[in-house]
């Protein structure tokens, strides 16, 4: 209020942006010489009144007419596209309702309607109130699939119903089952190179993303390897290290399961060649390993003789990597019939780019 030249002026206005309707109160206690006026603006004419000597409350409606911005009645509680996992096959629909003039929605408001998507089939859901204050949300159980959706709401002061722009969700389930089919749990291995091998059931089509997590720390494993792949070759580890790994696997809309930590002991550097078991049983299909350190990369050549020289059996086993690396043998010649009892002679020649050496040990079969 302006007291300018004996004038008072009364003014009130309200930026435009949304459609409202608002009571304003002027409160003013004055007393005008009979030279001065006081002019009443009349919003809804637009016409000044006559002047009076006094006033002492006056009242009157302002309304902004300004149609293309409804009020903003209503909030997404969550991202307007979503993949939702909540119980594998329910979704959470939840609203923030807004409304600076304290009116409650109408009977049945807010809502949601939901269709699967491509489908004219829609359902509306109204939603119940929650313990905070104009915050609504409801639990509904849904088939997997994706779905396209909208809320909905009216008070009783605003005649037309408001609606969020439309958004969309999927419902998926997670893989499950995600175990390790290769090498036992707490096996011991070569420093060499270990195959890891893995599987996970994925009740969704589309395929499945693994990602491998591979390290010394299992509180701190590091991503190795992305991709369709369920195995994975790891090379060139310590010597008497123990490793820890741990598979994920994800569905194509992004939702994932871990399987457990697994671990592994690489064994120590190898100053001559070994087997283990030693003895070793071929009638009960028992392998022995075959332990030899490579002092670069390379290829070994295995040969199994009899003790009077006799070649039984023969392979060769390219890209060895350096390092201690170790081959299975199941105690059978070269026409898959099984040895004999006794002691044979297993003899390693190790070949390089550069040249070759040559290392043995002895296997024992007794059934």
């Amino acid at each position: 209020m302006n007291d300018i030249d004996n004038i008072i002026e009364v003014d009130s206005s309200q930026g435009t942006g949304a459609s409202f309707m608002k009571n304003d109160w002027i409160n003013a206690d004055a007393r005008i010489p009979g030279c001065c006026y006081v002019r009443q603006f009349c919003v809804n004419t637009g016409t000044l009144s006559e002047p009076d000597e006094e006033f002492l409350t006056n009242y009157f409606d302002v309304f902004d007419y300004e149609s293309e911005a409804p009020p903003q009645f209503l909030v997404w509680q969550h991202t307007k596209s979503f993949v939702c996992v909540y119980n594998e096959n329910i979704v959470n629909f939840s609203v923030q309702y807004q409304d600076s003039y304290s009116n409650d929605p109408s009977t049945g408001y807010p809502k949601v309607v939901y269709w699967p998507t491509n489908s004219l089939n829609s359902t509306t859901v109204s939603l119940s109130t929650s313990t905070r204050h104009w915050f609504y949300l409801q639990d509904v159980s849904l088939p997997c699939g994706s779905y396209e959706y909208r809320y909905i709401v009216k008070n009783d002061q605003y005649s037309q119903e408001y609606n969020l722009d439309s958004g969309s969700f999927i419902i998926t389930r997670r893989p499950y089952d995600v175990i390790n089919t290769g090498i036992e749990q707490a096996a011991y291995v070569t420093s060499s190179g270990v195959l890891l091998k893995w599987d996970a059931v994925n009740p969704e089509s589309g395929g499945t993303t693994y990602k491998l997590y591979f390290g010394k720390d299992p509180n701190n494993l590091q991503l190795i390897y992305t991709g369709t792949n369920n195995f994975h070759e790891l090379n060139s580890m310590d010597f008497s290290s123990k490793y820890y790994w741990q598979v994920e696997a994800i569905n194509i809309y992004g939702v994932s399961a871990k399987s457990l930590v697994y671990n592994f002991q690489t064994i120590g550097s190898v100053a001559k060649a070994y087997n283990y078991p030693n003895p070793f049983n071929p009638a009960k299909n028992e392998n022995t390993n075959i332990v030899f350190d490579m002092q670069d990369n390379g290829f070994a050549e295995l040969s199994i003789y009899t003790e009077f020289g006799d070649l039984c059996w023969r392979k060769t086993f390219d890209n060895l990597n350096k390092g201690t690396n170790q081959m299975s043998y199941d105690g059978r010649d070269d026409d898959g019939k099984e040895l004999f009892n006794g002691t044979y002679v297993c003899k390693i020649k190790k070949k390089y780019g550069y040249g070759e050496n040559t290392d043995k040990c002895r296997i024992l079969i007794i059934k």
